[in-house]
């Protein structure tokens, strides 16, 4: 599986934000300014510099005059703070930092780009900017190589991966249901908000029933325990075979949390009829349930991690 430099720098990062932008830009014009962009010519970004120091004004401190531009050419320069570990021009640039960032002066540690990802000194963070899962090969992604469509959710969850693999081993009508909107896609039963004895397994091959009727199935087409959950299915559509692949991939968040991802793939009809599906049906209604469906493994999931750590006295007063 291909893995970007941010990924093999920080393979288990605690917390993750992405942001992203489309722009009308041949790639080599978007990767220089982008490379060389000096964010202190933006005037509130100069006006939020300056009202951090204004604490130290009031109390009569003169700051020193600084280096206040910003921009990935400054951090090269400088090599203070923060610093580049990897760079393919044109492509990629990975900038980090090791530091106390919950400190107001924002005590860095000082060594050098390449022990950055073997560093492990207590009492520091480390930081770097992540890539969006949208654009990141998946574990799960080679059961349907080809598909011209994919649909990817995610959700940080504050409950270490097996609990969360836990609930995802009850998905299913035949089960507990899909944690989306019951009314919807469990025939406006309750889905079951715990864990069940028996149902903390699934095999390749085993059938999930997609429907409360039972009349529709997925395939368990792949496991691996606290790491990869994939369904499939083929039927047709519109006289022609339609194949999906629906993959549930955990990461670890450090050693108590999870990032976990939902990942919809499919090879529609042709034509017409694959551009109506793909872009005008399937998005809005698979993000709606998908989200749905994301939010209530999370809730439960850090209600189990949380009773799993109180004390036994605690639980037993409730």
């Amino acid at each position: 599986m291909h893995m970007r430099a941010i990924q093999e720098q920080l393979p288990q990062p605690r917390h993750t934000e992405v942001q992203r932008v489309f722009v009308k830009s041949a790639p080599d014009v978007a990767w220089e300014v982008a490379r060389h962009f000096d964010m202190a010519t933006i005037p509130w970004v100069r006006l939020l510099f300056d009202i951090r120091l204004l604490p130290a004004r009031l109390w009569g401190h003169q700051p020193a005059e600084a280096d206040r531009r910003l921009g990935v050419d400054q951090v090269t320069e400088s090599g203070k703070g923060l610093m580049v570990v990897h760079e393919t021009p044109g492509k990629e640039v990975v900038v980090a930092s090791v530091g106390q960032f919950w400190h107001v002066n924002l005590p860095f540690a000082k060594i050098e780009p390449a022990d950055f990802k073997s560093f492990r000194t207590p009492g520091y963070a480390k930081l770097v900017p992540l890539p969006d899962d949208d654009e990141r090969t998946l574990l799960g992604d080679e059961l349907l190589p080809n598909a011209p469509y994919a649909l990817t959710h995610h959700m940080n969850i504050e409950a270490p991966p097996e609990i969360v693999w836990s609930y995802l081993m009850q998905l299913g009508c035949d089960r507990a249901g899909w944690y989306s909107i019951d009314w919807l896609d469990h025939g406006g039963e309750s889905r079951v908000d715990h864990l069940v004895p028996g149902w903390e397994k699934r095999s390749i091959g085993d059938r999930v029933a997609a429907t409360p009727a039972q009349d529709g199935f997925f395939e368990v087409l792949a496991v691996e325990v606290n790491k990869l959950f994939a369904l499939g299915g083929e039927t047709e559509r519109f006289g022609c075979p339609f194949k999906m692949r629906w993959a549930f991939v955990l990461e670890p968040i450090g050693a108590d949390a999870t990032h976990l991802i939902s990942r919809a793939k499919a090879e529609p009809p042709p034509n017409w009829a694959e551009w109506l599906m793909g872009h005008m049906l399937y998005p809005p209604v698979h993000g709606f349930m998908s989200g749905a469906q994301l939010k209530h493994i999370r809730q439960m999931a850090e209600r189990d991690a949380q009773m799993r750590e109180m004390p036994v006295a605690a639980v037993a007063d409730t």
